[in-house]
């Protein structure tokens, strides 16, 4: 970027790559030293953004002379036009016309013109100097965008601070490490949010924790049951190192790896691993993994009760098919086993029929949810999507308890999603709300009367979701009154996600003063729908 002002001569210099420039008034002629440009090929490109003003100014300079208007004088004053075609570089050298930038308008032709000189995986070099105040974000902002959409790697970003100079010496400032964290910090928030190593992977290609994390994850994504309940992945990345980058803050960069160590350091904690894999699936929104490792992991525990080994298959197989015995009740002739002695016996074993997870196991059977995974919902008895999500994430909620590290109690949260206000209420209603949870108001819709059942489906989903991704931080009870079909339909969709809903109880009280009567509502209590 090409500014309008007048520049005072110096050296560009990095003490930790001992580089001085030509002394120059211009950055980017220092930049194009910098990065060696004169080595580039006639399929690159340097590109010069100026304005009107700036090339006027500072790009073609009329007669070599300018106006220092601080002192009133004028000097000799080379053009950066005139400089870079002393470099005699072999690379194409354009000067792009930008607008001055006054209005949002001219911002975003800013950002399409530099967007549209971008090609499929260039390989971007950027000097961020001069220009609006606004456009070092802008161009932030274009290199995520051109990575995304283009492929573009950024390979350099410097400032120089003319401001800093010492004896006509003014440093580069090396910017790229800021970029590079945004990289790694998108990629380890990937993993986080969605159990996608992959961006981690390419930026830290080699790093034994990286491929430890990336194995752990491949191992939950594809149900790797054996791998999981031997803990063989988790324990590589907790005794592996953070990664290493020695260009940004080591502080900053450890962090980053801490928080994902943190989350993996509780879930190894947990006394049944295949359990808490299933728990961090159902929370990346996997699924179908989540509910296969969840059965798998109660196979798994009822094995470890009664001594039986992971690598004993047909005696695996055989108790998972006498937990569906003891559920279905299916007399003996009907068994489809390896071995009646060992179904025979397993079922009068009180580790086996007392086992606390059985409950889950019935949970899980009595929904269908797996078969209906397994068969695509090409079922008569099939599930929607959302049901089959609220499904799978209540069991695995209730699967937390089965583990001897318990979740963190959740804040509790009282919404009041009615038309009457928490403000309006007497003091006993507030305080009954008040031993559920912080009280926060949410107004209730406007719910026409002409309004058709699709419209209302809508509308209820808005608000599901609202209140869905509210308890998720939040142990949450929701006050609900109001429109009859509306309040219907959104309570049963909150029951199936496990949120608690309340209605407000009242007691009617008749007031007689001769032939005039009065009556008032008495708060009684919250109950649940």
């Amino acid at each position: 970027m090409l500014g309008a002002g007048f520049y005072g001569e110096c050296q560009y210099v990095d003490d930790k790559k001992s580089f001085n420039s030509t002394s120059t008034r211009f950055v980017q002629a220092a930049t194009l030293e910098y990065i060696d440009a004169k080595k580039w090929t006639p399929a690159d490109q340097v590109i010069i953004a100026l304005t009107d003003g700036a090339r006027k100014d500072n790009w073609d300079v009329k007669d070599g002379k300018r106006e220092n208007k601080r002192d009133k004088k004028i000097e000799d004053y080379e053009g950066l036009h005139s400089i870079v075609d002393k470099m005699h570089l072999s690379c194409q050298v354009k000067d792009l016309r930008i607008p001055d930038g006054q209005s949002e308008d001219e911002m975003w032709e800013i950002f399409t013109s530099l967007y549209n000189e971008l090609n499929e995986g260039d390989e971007l070099y950027l000097d961020l100097t001069h220009g609006f105040r606004y456009l070092p974000m802008l161009l932030l902002v274009l290199c995520d965008y051109a990575k995304f959409l283009k492929h573009i790697e950024v390979k350099h970003i410097s400032y120089g601070n003319f401001e800093a100079q010492k004896d006509q010496r003014a440093p580069f400032v090396n910017l790229l490490p800021l970029v590079q964290l945004q990289d790694w910090t998108f990629a380890a928030a990937d993993y986080l949010e969605n159990g996608n190593t992959d961006h981690l992977s390419e930026l830290g290609q080699g790093e034994d924790f990286i491929e430890a994390l990336e194995d752990l994850a491949k191992d939950r994504q594809t149900c790797r049951g054996l791998n999981i309940w031997e803990r063989t992945a988790i324990q590589r990345l907790l005794n592996a190192d953070n990664p290493v980058n020695e260009d940004m803050r080591g502080k900053l960069f450890e962090e980053l790896f801490n928080k994902i160590r943190k989350e993996e350091e509780e879930i190894n904690q947990q006394s049944n691993p295949c359990l808490a894999a299933a728990q961090w699936c159902c929370s990346k929104r996997l699924y179908q993994q989540a509910i296969t490792l969840m059965l798998e992991g109660i196979f798994s525990d009822v094995c470890r009760a009664n001594n039986i080994s992971m690598e004993e298959i047909d005696k695996r197989e055989d108790l998972a098919s006498a937990l569906n015995i003891k559920h279905t009740k299916r007399p003996e002739e009907l068994w489809d086993v390896n071995d009646k002695d060992f179904v025979r016996e397993l079922l009068q074993k009180e580790t086996f029929n007392n086992h606390p997870l059985y409950e889950l196991y019935k949970e899980i059977q009595a929904s269908g949810i797996r078969n209906d995974f397994n068969h695509a919902g090409f079922r008569a008895s099939r599930k929607s999507a959302q049901d089959i999500i609220a499904e799978v994430e209540k069991v695995s909620r209730r699967s937390c308890s089965h583990n001897s590290i318990p979740p963190q109690p959740k804040p509790r949260l009282f919404v009041n999603f009615t038309n009457h206000p928490s403000s309006e209420w007497k003091e006993n209603q507030i305080r009954a709300a008040e031993k559920i949870g912080e009280i926060k108001d949410e107004s209730f819709p406007d719910v026409r009367p002409d309004l058709g059942r699709k419209k209302i489906k809508n509308l209820v989903e808005e608000y599901a979701e609202k209140f869905i991704a509210l308890s998720k931080k939040y142990d949450l009870t929701v006050h609900v009154m109001g429109e009859m079909t509306f309040t219907f339909q959104l309570v049963e969709r909150l029951k199936a996600f496990g949120i608690r809903c309340v209605a407000s109880t009242t007691k009617r009280v008749v007031e007689e003063d001769g032939d005039k009567r009065t009556y008032t509502f008495k708060f009684v209590q919250f109950r649940e729908y």
